[in-house]
C-alpha cells in the first residue's frame, strides 16, 4: 500500500511539473515572438514590521541581447545586458555597476518576462477555466524569496503571466501585476522608446562607477 502511494505521489508530481513547464514555456514563447516589448505593471509592497502598504505603477521596456529599462515613479533602471545604471529623480547621481547575477537579486524583467531563468515550476491550481495559479521554486540556494506564486491567464489560446507574488525573508509581501503589454519588431520601435534604451547622463547628475565591467 505504501509503495503504491509513493508511486502515485511521483506520478502526480511529474504531472504538475510537466504542466508547469508548459505554462512557463508558453510565457517565454510569447516574449520570444517579438524583438521589443513594453510591459506596464503595478508593484505592491506590504511592509510587515510597519504594517504599511506601498503601491507604484511602472513600465518595463525589453530589448534584444538582454537590454531593458524599468521606470517606476521616479526610480529608473537601465541595462545594456552587461552594465546596469540606476538612479532616482532628484538624487543627482547615477550608479553604474556590472549587472548582478546573485541569486538574491531578481530584477523586474526576470519577474515579468524571463521567469524560467530564475524559477522552477511546482504545483498548478485551476482558479477558473482561463486562469491558473502556479507555485514557483527559486533556482539555487537563495532563501530571500518564499511562497512564490504566478497567476496566468489564457489569452488567444496562450497562457500569459498576469500576477506574481512572493513573501521575502523579512515576511514582507510583494506583488507585480501586469496591466498592459505591447510589442514591436526590429525597426518598428518608436524613436521615443528607442532613445530610452540609450544611457545619457541626466543634466546635473554625476556618474558613480561602483565596479568596472571586465573586458
Amino acid at each position: 500500500m505504501l509503495q503504491h502511494l509513493l508511486v502515485l505521489l511521483l506520478v502526480v508530481g511529474h504531472a504538475y511539473a510537466g504542466e508547469g513547464d508548459r505554462l512557463l514555456k508558453d510565457a517565454r514563447d510569447t516574449y520570444a515572438s517579438a524583438d521589443f516589448w513594453q510591459v506596464d505593471f503595478t508593484n505592491t509592497f506590504v511592509w510587515e514590521l510597519a504594517g504599511d502598504t506601498v503601491s507604484n505603477a511602472g513600465s518595463l521596456l525589453l530589448a534584444p541581447e538582454g537590454a531593458f529599462r524599468v521606470d517606476m515613479e521616479g526610480a529608473h533602471l537601465l541595462s545594456d545586458g552587461t552594465r546596469l545604471w540606476r538612479w532616482e529623480e532628484g538624487s543627482g547621481q547615477v550608479l553604474q555597476e556590472t549587472l548582478n547575477s546573485s541569486q538574491d537579486v531578481i530584477l523586474p524583467h526576470q519577474f515579468l518576462a524571463h521567469l524560467d531563468d530564475r524559477f522552477n515550476p511546482g504545483r498548478v491550481s485551476d482558479l477558473d477555466g482561463d486562469t491558473k495559479r502556479l507555485e514557483l521554486q527559486v533556482k539555487g540556494d537563495s532563501d530571500f524569496m518564499r511562497q512564490v506564486f504566478l497567476v496566468l491567464r489564457r489569452e488567444s489560446g496562450h497562457w500569459q503571466p498576469g500576477e506574481i507574488e512572493f513573501v521575502d525573508a523579512g515576511d514582507n509581501w510583494n506583488q507585480y501585476r501586469i496591466t498592459g503589454r505591447q510589442s514591436w519588431s526590429e525597426g518598428e520601435l518608436p524613436g521615443t522608446l528607442a532613445d530610452k534604451l540609450k544611457m545619457e547622463l541626466p543634466t546635473g547628475y554625476e556618474l558613480l562607477v561602483l565596479d568596472e565591467v571586465a573586458e
